[in-house]
């Protein structure tokens, strides 16, 4: 009988050990806003970035970070030689751990890219941060376009595959807030007044 696979069988060991901050667990946020950060940066970036750009993006975040947390990552670093030294610091530890890879391109720059598990993780992440609400009806009206197309280049099998997964998405959306309903009407009705609350109604 063939074992089923798991995602942890292609991540790499050491993925999730960045978060292991040796003790400074307010550093778990920081690494994660960077990772974030430079997401945003690759999405539509073709060719990768280029390692300068990666680290001036770390260093404009930590100018952010408050005077506690830059003497947490100093400490983690072990070092205490400014905030290149410590966006580089936090550059290694995200390509160690496989978040992100080096490469050299033949000009000899080197260039930060994300690998595929990274993208997926990462955008899921950053839904979570963002809180979208979903969008129902547009995925429903796509499969119903879909089904009822009739135009000439119209291919049924392609169509049906991309109905079937804007319905699966519609589907998975409503178990997901038949689930969370709770935690989505305490964020909808949080810091509301009572008056506010009774026009919500």
């Amino acid at each position: 009988m063939a074992t089923a696979t798991s995602p942890f069988d292609i991540l790499p060991p050491n993925l999730f050990n960045v978060f292991s901050t040796q003790g400074h667990g307010n550093l778990q946020r920081h690494y994660m806003a960077i990772l974030l950060r430079i997401y945003e940066l690759a999405e539509f970036n073709r060719f990768g970035l280029t390692r300068e750009v990666v680290v001036a993006e770390i260093v404009d975040y930590l100018k952010l970070v408050d005077e506690e947390d830059l003497s947490c990552i100093n400490a983690e670093a072990e070092a205490d030689d400014g905030e290149r030294d410590y966006a580089g610091y936090l550059l290694r530890r995200l390509v160690n751990a496989g978040w992100l890879e080096r490469e050299q391109t033949a000009d000899y720059t080197e260039c930060i890219i994300l690998p595929d598990y990274a993208f997926t993780l990462l955008e899921a992440l950053r839904s979570i941060q963002e809180q979208k609400p979903k969008e129902f009806a547009g995925q429903l009206y796509a499969a119903q376009q879909l089904l009822t197309n009739e135009s000439d280049d119209f291919s049924p099998s392609l169509a049906l595959t991309q109905a079937y997964e804007n319905v699966r998405q519609v589907v998975r959306g409503l178990n997901e807030l038949n689930q969370n309903i709770r935690r989505h009407t305490e964020r909808v009705t949080k810091d509301k007044d009572v008056p506010e609350l009774l026009r919500l109604q």
